[in-house]
This record gives C-alpha cells, structure tokens and sequence, in this order.
C-alpha cells in the first residue's frame, strides 16, 4: 500500500489518494465520511485549548492545514476551526507563534490572512 502525501499516520486519506492515482477523481461518499470524521477529530483538539498552544498543537494544525481544498464538508470543518483558532490567538499571537516552526507560521499565515486584504 503506497502511503498518502498529505498526512502518513492517517488512514483514511489513504483510500481516496490511491483511487485519485488510478484515475478517480471524486471520492465515495463513504471515503468522505471517513476522511471527515477524522478531521472532526483533529479540529477537536484545536479547539481543546482555545486560549493556549501546547506543544502538540502545531503538529495538529499542520494536518488539519493540509485538508483546507478538500471536499465539502470537511473543507467548512477545517476552515471554522481555522478562523476560530485565529479569534481566539489574536491577543496573544506575540507569545504563541513562539511555539510554531517558521515554516509552520508561513503555512498559517498563508491560510489565516485573508486573500482580500491586499486587494
């Protein structure tokens, strides 16, 4: 079994991303499902500490990061618990970006800025 790009450790992107290599394009509902929950799961612990950011967060959102062009719903799921992580690390982004690598902050400052505010 080839291991997926995006995230190795999960196994639920791991049967859409060989069904894309041998020409699918669009997922079952079932994979969907399958890739959403565990999403779900990843955005919940984002949201388990809402006004901190332990060490294993930036690892954490770095996967979630990596599901932001996915179908919906789970495209919705990421970026809520995204802009939510941006609202609630606003007063404290001068202390908490400490935790993150600079190839981390890069990825999130990609995400997090909105593409209209260099319009």
């Amino acid at each position: 079994m080839t291991e997926p790009s995006c995230c190795p450790t999960c196994s639920a992107c791991a049967a859409p991303a060989e069904e894309a290599a041998a020409g699918r394009q669009r997922p079952e509902l079932g994979q969907v499902n399958a890739r959403h929950s565990g999403v779900l799961g990843l955005c919940s612990i984002v949201e388990s500490a809402p006004y901190d950011v332990p060490a294993h967060l930036p690892p954490v959102l770095m996967q979630l990061c990596q599901h932001v062009n996915d179908p919906e719903p789970i495209k919705s799921s990421v970026r809520s618990t995204l802009a939510s992580f941006k609202r609630t690390h606003q007063e404290t982004w001068h202390a908490d970006k400490d935790m993150f690598t600079e190839e981390q902050l890069l990825v999130l400052t990609d995400l997090l800025v909105s593409p209209n505010y260099y319009a």
